[in-house]
């Protein structure tokens, strides 16, 4: 072969490669675009996987999923246990095994499972007629027509694989149901319920028991952190206790942090206020994928990341301290109308845990757990240090961040976390404007001297949100 030959080869395999890269970076905008669940209460569709499989009649356990998840508040129970839907079906076996699996919990688990079965399919089938191509590309020896052929099957088995990925993709995006397809929505009612992950959670006149088939007479409220109670009125379910036995300021973790890792053992930490910030699944999916994506095919999809977000670590921190982090004060008026009072600088009044380890692995997305220490002295002193308006009282107070992540200046954005209002067990965070629509940290919710724990996860839905913001706000 001549060396305008090998030439031709090279371009044509370079012209392969850029052609994935498309696929690639389309297919990190698709899912960038999907939506997150987020967490509800518990409800009486909940049920654990063994209770579901053994209740009367028999069931076909449903989840965990984005789905059970936003219902059910968790994916599993304080034992462990896995949480979900039960449907009044039992489950379907074929005769012929589809990738591994045979078993079915209905009709439309088998047509999700088929179309991820035939991409998987259309993968393999693609990559064996690229070699084989190729094959016949290189034992050409110059003849125009095998070389025609080979770019021919080269060029119509990446197509059909586009074809596959992305109507998948497209169709999830349009509608996910599309291609999630399942039985109408018949679950069958869990008449004894469920107990709540945490003691606290539990409504009612309920007691607990620290031992089964003891009395119930512990008020659930004062459950100890890091103990597992029985409740009343439920079959031997469980949950864990978030009272912390300390008289300073002290929230129950439902984990610890040693040397940067995170454990599953319960731990009450200091600080009034105990946020645990972390990303979403999705985000950290991401993550891998561009990392492993930039050194295989191409560093356009790294890139599209990285111009999001930087990993692994997304706050700004400078010597190990948040850079340029304040709250913003409110005051009311008494008519329910809130006025914004002032900033306060909050670098020297928490404490910050990294965490840069799960499961014994270098973590690809960091998690941090702050301490808001400072702020009994804050509510304390709030008629003098707050400066609210004549005729107004301090009322709640907001958390500014800034984080790194890319705006439309290139500047890091700006992140503002507040409780929300339909559950404010739950943090939302966003842009200024998005953060106004949240209820504030109460001083109410101080004043009664027990320490929050609060958990805010970063979605898409807020990085594309604070990535179109300039900054703009206080």
């Amino acid at each position: 072969m001549g060396q305008n030959h090998y030439a031709i080869i090279a371009r044509q395999i370079i012209t392969i490669f850029m052609f994935k890269k498309i696929i690639v970076v389309l297919f990190l905008i698709c899912v960038l675009g999907m939506p997150v669940a987020s967490y509800a209460a518990m409800s009486q569709m909940c049920w654990t996987e063994n209770s579901c499989l053994t209740s009367p009649m028999g069931g076909s356990f449903y989840g965990p999923n984005d789905e059970t998840i936003s219902v059910c508040g968790n994916e599993k129970d304080a034992s462990g246990a896995k949480l979900g839907f039960c449907m009044p079906v039992g489950q379907s076996e074929t005769a012929v095994n589809f990738g591994g699996k045979q078993v079915f919990t209905h009709f439309g688990d088998f047509v999700k499972w088929i179309y991820k079965y035939g991409v998987q399919v259309a993968g393999i089938l693609a990559v064996v007629m690229i070699i084989v191509a190729g094959f016949g590309w290189v034992t050409s020896g110059g003849s125009p027509e095998k070389i025609t052929s080979a770019k021919k099957k080269i060029g119509g088995a990446m197509m059909g694989l586009f074809l596959a990925v992305m109507s998948y993709f497209i169709l999830n995006l349009v509608n996910p149901y599309l291609v999630n397809l399942r039985m109408p929505k018949i679950w069958k009612i869990n008449a004894s319920g469920l107990a709540p992950p945490y003691c606290d959670m539990v409504k009612g006149d309920k007691k607990v028991s620290e031992t089964k088939g003891s009395e119930f007479k512990t008020d659930p409220q004062k459950a100890e952190c890091g103990k597992e109670y029985y409740v009343q009125d439920t079959p031997d379910q469980t949950c864990n206790g978030t009272a912390c036995a300390s008289d300073a300021w002290a929230a129950c973790l439902p984990f610890d942090v040693t040397n940067g890792a995170k454990t599953t053992a319960s731990k009450c930490w200091g600080g009034a206020l105990v946020i645990h910030y972390k990303v979403s699944s999705m985000i950290q999916n991401m993550a891998v994928a561009g990392q492993k994506v930039s050194g295989i095919l191409t560093t356009l999809a790294a890139a599209y990341l990285a111009d999001i977000i930087e990993i692994p670590g997304w706050f700004d921190m400078e010597s190990g301290a948040f850079s340029g982090d304040y709250l913003v004060l409110w005051c009311s008026n008494g008519s329910g109308q809130e006025q914004f009072s002032k900033k306060i600088d909050i670098d020297a009044k928490i404490g910050i845990q990294k965490i840069t380890k799960q499961q014994g692995k270098d973590a690809d997305i960091y998690e941090y757990v702050i301490q808001y220490i400072g702020i009994p002295e804050l509510i304390k002193n709030k008629d003098k240090e707050w400066g609210c308006p004549p005729g107004s009282e301090p009322n709640s107070f907001s958390i500014r961040h800034e984080v790194k992540i890319k705006g439309k200046f290139s500047k890091d954005a700006n992140l503002f976390i507040t409780p929300n209002k339909t559950s404010p067990t739950f943090l939302i965070g966003g842009t200024w404007s998005d953060h106004l629509k949240g209820s504030g940290f109460l001083i109410s919710d101080f004043e009664s001297g027990k320490s929050l724990f609060r958990e805010f996860t970063l979605t898409d839905v807020v990085i594309s949100d604070i990535i179109g913001d300039p900054g703009s706000g206080l």
